[in-house]
């Protein structure tokens, strides 16, 4: 299966990095509430060499992608944002975990942060257990995000530490709500939630916790 086509890291918008690369990328997995799919290949911190939008359940396509992505040799690079363009803002709110290259008992590992599993690099079904991560991250992490709602009161706690975040703009009020965003970073489940109501509330107070931050960073600056 010839999946090149579906990476939007292509020809018309590569960039040049300016300075070395390292030569192995890591996984970032996003998934939304309906079950989209964005696997992004990222070298380093600035750039990405692939980034494509397919869904959960494809998972042969998914199987091909990553299959690809372990053989890849890359020669182009772009940024997230270039690449994902107008798909970029509502990426972004999806649920997310990234599968590194770690070291364990003297060998380079995948480690899946969804499942906490390593997996060895030479394997022939390692593509295939890859992709085996994705939808047993999405099926755990929606469990999680059932049970939290199981109860509906948790709308209400959910508006409660919105108003709560919102209440002031200082760094003494960044530094007094930090157990809460510890809470909330806990609950990202919670982007996969069903009720729209529920998504847009949880990601307008991680707005806000991004709000306190960047202005402790720019009092720190």
């Amino acid at each position: 299966m010839d999946v090149w086509k579906y990476n939007l890291v292509n020809d018309t918008i590569s960039q040049n990095p300016g300075y070395l690369l390292p030569n192995e990328m890591h996984f970032d997995i996003y998934i939304g509430p309906d079950q989209e799919l964005c696997i992004v290949g990222r070298v380093d911190h600035n750039y990405i060499c692939w980034a494509s939008i397919t869904h959960c359940t494809e998972t042969d396509l998914s199987v091909s992608i990553i299959n690809r992505l372990l053989n890849l040799n890359p020669t182009m690079f772009s940024t997230t944002g270039y690449a994902l363009s107008s798909h970029y803002e509502k990426v972004m709110t999806w649920h997310r975990f990234s599968i590194l290259k770690k070291e364990r008992d003297g060998q380079s590992q995948y480690f899946s942060q969804g499942t906490h599993l390593y997996f060895d690099t030479n394997h022939r079904y390692l593509a295939k257990w890859l992709a085996n991560e994705i939808s047993c991250f999405y099926t755990q992490e929606s469990l999680k995000c059932q049970f939290r709602l199981v109860d509906k009161t948790y709308v209400t706690i959910l508006k409660g530490y919105e108003k709560l975040l919102k209440r002031e703009k200082s760094v003494e009020h960044y530094f007094d709500t930090k157990p809460l965003r510890s809470i909330l970073e806990a609950e990202s489940y919670l982007r996969l939630a069903k009720d729209q109501d529920v998504r847009s509330t949880y990601l307008s107070c991680m707005k806000e916790c991004q709000s306190l931050y960047n202005l402790y960073m720019s009092k720190v600056r």
